[in-house]
C-alpha cells in the first residue's frame, strides 16, 4: 500500500477555494474509469493527493451521491470530524497514479500595503514592489515545477512535503522580514535540501547557485555604505569566511573540556543565532539554543569583539533589528537578479533567499545575471558556488 494512503489525512485542504487545477494525469485516469463529473473528480483528487480528507460536516453535494462515496471511500467519524479515506477499491484502481504537485492559480497582484507602511517602506518602494511582483508572478504563471524522486527512495517525510508541494511558482514580499521574497505554503523554498536536486523546472533538471556566506557579505556591504568599517581584512579574508570563527571556537571548546573541532554548519548556526537575536534576557529561546552548544551571547561577543561590536553600532545607527537591515540588502540584490534573469532574459529561475535555482542548460546565463547585478549594485562580484 502506498505511504500516502496510511498517513494522517488533512482537513479539507483544497475544498474551500476554487483556485486549484487537478493535474491532467489524474483526470485522465478518472475519465478512463468513467468518472467525468467535475465535483466527483475533485473528491477523488483528494484521495490521490492526500489519501483522503477530514470535514466538520458532510455537504449536500457529497450526500447527493451516496453510491459514489460507498464505491471509493472508507468513511468514519472521530473527534468531531468525518473522515473520508481511500478504500481498497480506490487503491487498486488509482493507487499507482504518480503523485503531482498542487497547481494553484495565484492572485498575482498580492501585496500587503498596510504592513509595508508599518515596517517603514516608502510609498515609492511600495509602488515599485507592487509593479515588480505583478510582472514577476505573471511570468511565473506559465512555469511548472515538479519533484522527480524515485518512489523507492521516498521517505514518509519526503512524501509529506511532496503532497503539498506547489507546482506553480509565486512570490510575495514579507515586510517584517525586510522585504524578503517568499513563496507561500510548501514550496521549492521550504522543501528539504535532499529533495531539491530532484526538482525540475518545465520538465528540465535544475542547478542551484548559492552566495558564499551571504549574510556576512551583505553585512560588509552595509557597513561600508554606512562608513562603519569593513570585514574584508578579517572574516572575508578567508576563502570560506566561517574558517575565521572555527579555530577560535575550537580553542574555546578545548578550554571548556568539550569536544573539539566545531563543524562548519555548527559554527554557522551558532553565529547566525547570535547575529539575528537581541540580548538573551529579551529572547530566552535564543539563549537556550546557544547554551545547548555551550555558548552564550556574551561569550560569542567576547570571542569576536571585532565582529559583533560594529554590528551593534550599525543596529543603533539604523534603528532597526539586524535581520531587517540584512534582509533589505539581500532583497535588493535578489530583485536585481530576478529583473535581469526573469523579466529581461526570460530565464525560468527562482530565488531561495540568497541562492537561485534554474534549469541546468541556462545556468551560465544566470551566473552572468548574478555577476551583472553585483557589479551594478556594489562594483564587484559577490562570490558564489554551485550546490548541485
Amino acid at each position: 500500500m502506498g505511504k500516502r494512503f496510511i498517513q494522517r489525512i488533512p482537513k479539507k485542504p483544497v475544498f474551500k477555494k476554487n483556485t486549484y487545477e487537478i493535474p491532467k494525469s489524474y483526470t485522465d485516469s478518472y475519465e478512463r474509469a468513467g468518472i467525468t463529473d467535475s465535483y466527483e473528480q475533485k473528491m477523488l483528487f483528494h484521495l490521490t493527493q492526500f489519501g483522503g480528507f477530514r470535514a466538520k460536516k458532510v455537504t449536500q453535494e457529497m450526500n447527493s451521491d451516496k453510491d459514489f462515496l460507498d464505491r471509493w471511500f472508507k468513511q468514519s467519524y472521530d473527534n468531531g470530524f468525518y473522515n473520508f479515506r481511500a478504500n481498497t477499491a480506490f487503491i487498486q484502481k488509482f493507487g499507482d497514479v504518480e503523485l503531482k504537485p498542487l497547481l494553484r492559480t495565484w492572485q498575482i497582484d498580492c501585496l500587503n500595503e498596510d504592513e509595508m507602511k508599518e515596517c517603514g517602506f516608502s510609498k515609492k518602494e511600495i509602488n515599485e514592489s507592487f509593479d515588480f511582483l505583478y510582472k514577476l508572478n505573471k511570468f511565473y504563471s506559465d512555469i511548472r515545477i515538479d519533484i522527480r524522486i524515485p518512489k523507492t527512495g521516498m521517505t514518509a517525510k519526503d512524501l509529506a512535503q511532496i503532497q503539498k508541494f506547489h507546482g506553480i511558482p509565486f512570490l510575495v514580499k514579507k515586510p517584517r522580514a525586510g522585504g524578503r521574497f517568499f513563496h507561500p505554503g510548501t514550496s521549492y523554498q521550504r522543501i528539504s535540501s535532499s529533495l531539491r536536486p530532484f526538482m525540475t523546472i518545465n520538465d528540465e533538471k535544475t542547478a542551484e547557485l548559492d552566495l558564499t556566506a551571504a549574510t556576512i557579505q551583505f553585512l560588509d556591504i552595509i557597513m561600508k555604505e554606512s562608513s562603519m568599517g569593513s570585514l574584508e581584512d578579517t572574516v572575508l579574508s578567508h576563502d570560506d569566511p566561517y574558517q575565521y570563527f572555527m579555530s577560535t571556537i575550537d580553542s574555546y571548546k578545548l578550554m571548556q573540556a568539550h569536544e573539539a573541532s566545531a563543524g562548519r554548519e555548527e559554527v554557522k548556526d551558532i553565529l547566525y543565532t547570535a547575529i539575528y537575536s537581541p540580548k538573551n534576557r529579551q529572547k530566552a529561546n535564543v539563549d537556550r539554543k546557544l547554551m545547548e552548544k555551550y555558548y552564550s551571547h556574551s561569550i560569542l561577543v567576547s570571542l569576536f569583539p571585532e565582529f559583533f561590536n560594529p554590528l551593534y553600532r550599525l543596529k543603533s545607527k539604523k534603528k532597526e533589528p539586524l535581520h531587517m537591515i540584512i534582509n533589505k540588502e539581500e532583497s535588493r540584490y535578489a530583485q536585481n537578479v530576478l529583473q535581469k534573469a526573469c523579466l529581461e532574459k526570460s530565464i525560468p529561475m527562482m530565488p531561495i533567499h540568497d541562492s537561485f535555482v534554474a534549469p541546468k542548460h541556462r545556468i551560465k546565463e544566470l551566473e552572468k545575471c548574478m555577476n551583472d547585478a553585483s557589479y551594478e549594485l556594489y562594483g564587484k562580484k559577490l562570490p558564489y558556488k554551485r550546490k548541485y
